[in-house]
């Protein structure tokens, strides 16, 4: 059994310029690890957004891009994804300029637990739904 490629190169804009981070073969199995939305910069509720340098240089990475040996431009890729497995907590940052009602909340931090498929938010419970990202 061959050793399962680790992709952990980030990238925060969707480019045609973006450099390939590894080579892969065509049915090969790869994992992807990734970040949060603000690249795990928020460790705790201490912390907020006016805390950050909120450029968007970071915001929203994908890990990735990946060459697929033999592929040439106009071809169509089929990928698999085999599992999506989240952190077992997550993050919901409000900030004073964006957001649905941005004008009435000021900069607060809040770590959400997840364990065993279920989120907590102040003692209300509720089902996840991961997906694949940006």
């Amino acid at each position: 059994m061959s050793i399962m490629q680790v992709i952990t190169d980030q990238i925060t804009v969707f480019s045609k310029d973006n450099k390939p981070c590894a080579t892969a073969k065509p049915g090969e199995v790869l994992l992807f690890k990734t970040l949060d939305c603000f690249s795990n910069r928020i460790p705790d509720e201490q912390t907020t957004m006016a805390d950050l340098d909120y450029s968007y240089g970071f915001a929203n990475p994908a890990a990735g891009p990946v060459y697929i040996e033999g592929a040439e431009p106009g071809d169509v890729l089929v990928v698999d994804i085999f599992d999506v497995e989240v952190a077992d907590e997550g993050t919901i940052a409000t900030d004073d300029h964006c957001g649905p009602l941005f004008e009435t909340t000021g900069y607060r931090t809040k770590k959400i637990p997840i364990k065993d498929g279920m989120a907590t938010f102040n003692e209300v419970s509720f089902p996840i739904d991961p997906m694949i990202g940006v």
